[in-house]
């Protein structure tokens, strides 16, 4: 009785008080910075074949904007997360044998990891109002491969998942007036954010026509807005990058590479889309039903094109699961933690 008196309490305190979500964000950066720890001081990220972006971002943190390199994916214009380690590098002490780049960069990258298990906890609590589930669901997030082998390797996928997983949020609970500010951000993270915006807000406006009959402008107009300012900054991106105006269309046969991995090794694809998944889909599906349709439904229909895209472009299998768990991420985590939360309950 007084434990159910205690959870309801927590759950009123954590809809009432910031300060709640303040302490988890606390929490998860300090796990996520101890989690990227290897960075500082076993390797070099740029120094590795397998983590070739690293070298474009790593560049921008020790040289700024001034001296861009050119590469024919786009790596060296993804400039926020780069941008901001930038303005941290210049500003920390040297700390013995800790690299300053892989610092700055592991600091911001934590705390955007902090961002998206917050984001999480808060969808599951939302979906389940659960405080146990949601703490569930951000640790099952944070032990996930994803998270120590790419949100905190010195690549932009952290942003990157943050600010879908705060863009879908956002239109979720109808806050339409934050979507283009999240969209900007967005691109500027990484350019992959324009086709999930522009196909995101298709589906999620063919949703809303489904369930009420009805065409709501103020969506429409807020989703053409985001499109709009992301197809700016990709623009704007790629004139930087190369100095003349590229089209999506012209960046994506720069990038195409033949036959896609996909087809011509299927089983090396599955086996590193598995590092992700093999663990984590068995325990969200059975429980993926719990999630609103109208919260996942979209996000599913803008994962499928940027699947098709990175299939022309030549993805690997740890790629695609790049890909699918920056979108789908977040989500799968809350459904597995519900199946967790269920299997810890029941008398078996």
């Amino acid at each position: 009785m007084h434990l159910n008196v205690a959870k309801k309490y927590l759950l009123q305190m954590m809809q009432i008080k910031p300060a709640f979500y303040f302490c988890f964000f606390i929490l998860f950066f300090l796990m996520s910075f101890f989690l990227g720890y290897a960075t500082l001081n076993r390797f070099y990220p740029p120094d590795l074949p397998q983590l070739s972006d690293t070298y474009y971002y790593f560049h921008v943190v020790q040289n700024g904007f001034k001296e861009r390199l050119s590469d024919d994916f786009g790596a060296s214009t993804r400039f926020l997360i780069p941008g901001l380690a930038n303005l941290l590098y210049f500003s920390i002490p040297d700390l013995g044998s800790w690299n300053k780049a892989a610092l700055s960069i592991l600091l911001v990258n934590s705390g955007f990891v902090a961002g998206i298990a917050c984001l999480t906890f808060f969808s599951a609590v939302k979906f389940t109002s659960s405080a146990t589930t949601g703490l569930i669901a951000a640790f099952v997030l944070m032990l996930n491969y994803q998270t120590t082998n790419i949100f905190l390797a010195g690549y932009v996928e952290s942003g990157f998942c943050f600010f879908i997983l705060a863009f879908v949020i956002l239109s979720y609970y109808g806050k339409y007036y934050w979507l283009p500010f999240v969209c900007i951000l967005g691109t500027l993270t990484k350019e992959v954010f324009l086709p999930f915006v522009l196909s995101y807000s298709f589906c999620f406006i063919l949703m809303l026509y489904i369930q009420t009959r009805k065409v709501s402008w103020q969506v429409c107009a807020s989703h053409f807005l985001c499109g709009f300012l992301s197809v700016l900054c990709y623009f704007y991106l790629k004139f930087l990058a190369v100095g003349d105006i590229v089209s999506p269309f012209e960046h994506a046969a720069q990038i195409h590479k033949g036959t896609p991995p996909l087809f011509s090794n299927f089983f090396g694809t599955f086996l590193r889309f598995s590092y992700v998944f093999i663990w984590l889909l068995p325990l969200a599906l059975p429980k993926i039903r719990e999630i609103p349709a109208g919260f996942i439904f979209p996000v599913v229909g803008a994962l499928i094109p940027l699947l098709v895209l990175g299939t022309i472009a030549g993805l690997s299998g740890v790629g695609y699961a790049r890909i699918t768990f920056s979108v789908l991420g977040p989500l799968l985590c809350v459904a597995a933690a519900i199946s967790l939360n269920r299997i810890f309950a029941s008398k078996g």
